[in-house]
């Protein structure tokens, strides 16, 4: 597969998306324990994770990455613990 590189036209609708995509994502990860947020401090587009009482500073890049891996953790924990229910079902 061939990617073009992205311009500088396209630049503002990636960051844009990005953006989107954070803000999306955010709220479902809420419940276990991560807040996520645009810092106030640093540099615009940087975003904060605080994770078990860490903060990571992260550009918006880095965020979606960050909240989609955290998102495929938790989906394959759901899915282990409904697999280990079924087997102790099948084991009765």
């Amino acid at each position: 597969m061939i990617f073009a590189p992205i311009t500088s036209t396209h630049k503002p609708l990636l960051n844009a998306w990005i953006r989107k995509q954070i803000e999306l994502l955010s709220p479902q990860l809420l419940p276990t324990g991560i807040d996520i947020r645009p810092t106030t401090e640093c540099p615009q587009g940087i975003y904060v994770i605080e994770l078990d009482g860490q903060a990571l500073h992260c550009s918006p890049e880095r965020t979606y990455a960050t909240l989609q891996f955290l998102q495929a953790l938790q989906e394959r924990e759901q899915q282990d613990r409904a697999d280990s229910r079924a087997h102790a079902r099948i084991a009765l």
